[in-house]
């Protein structure tokens, strides 16, 4: 039904769990890392979006961001990274990211240490990733080659170690013909 609604899939035999029964609309999701919630983006009809915390055994969502933000979750969903700022689940004023600049992109929350990994974009098209720690010094985690004639896509993910990632992106093709007498 509309809107529509997260649902746990089998990846073998069983049925399908529905997660939520609710007028939200839907969007990415993450697993926390206790594997016992999700933190999803979406938002009610006539709201801003924002961030949710789902339980999987089922109940009402908790709304953990203020409306207008999304971002980030960390893996246990008391944080998130959101244009530069770092708010927390429960509340209070959010508060700046050490070391983040301008043109960061944040894509993921590194295990352990606090740290968030973002990507750049450099002058010859291509990409780097850097661990930011918690303390604002940035690491070279990976340089990342574009496809020529290619731009970044809406999707990247990287693992909690920083060891794998993965992007999308997209590569606009034509054909350029010339026509001769025609009148």
């Amino acid at each position: 039904p509309a809107p529509a609604q997260l649902v746990l899939l089998p990846t073998g035999a069983g049925d399908a769990k529905p997660v939520t029964n609710d007028a939200i609309a839907h969007g990415l999701s993450w697993f926390t890392s206790d594997g016992a919630h999700i933190v999803f983006d979406g938002f009610e009809p006539g709201r801003q979006p924002r961030l949710y915390l789902q339980a999987l055994s089922g109940g009402t969502p908790t709304p953990i961001t203020p409306e207008g933000v999304t971002g980030i979750p960390s893996p246990d969903g008391t944080l998130v990274a959101f244009r530069g700022k770092i708010y927390a689940a429960n509340g209070g004023a959010p508060r700046p990211i050490p070391g983040i600049e301008p043109g960061d992109r944040i894509v993921g929350w590194a295990s352990g240490s606090g740290g968030l990994f973002v990507v750049r974009r450099l002058d010859s098209g291509d990409y780097q990733m850097f661990l930011l720690d918690a303390a604002g010094r940035r690491t070279l985690a990976h340089q990342l080659e574009r496809v020529p004639g290619s731009t970044l896509g809406q999707w990247f993910a990287v693992t909690p170690d920083g060891s794998a990632y993965a992007w999308t992106y997209s590569v606009a093709q034509s054909d350029l013909f010339r026509v001769t007498g025609q009148k």
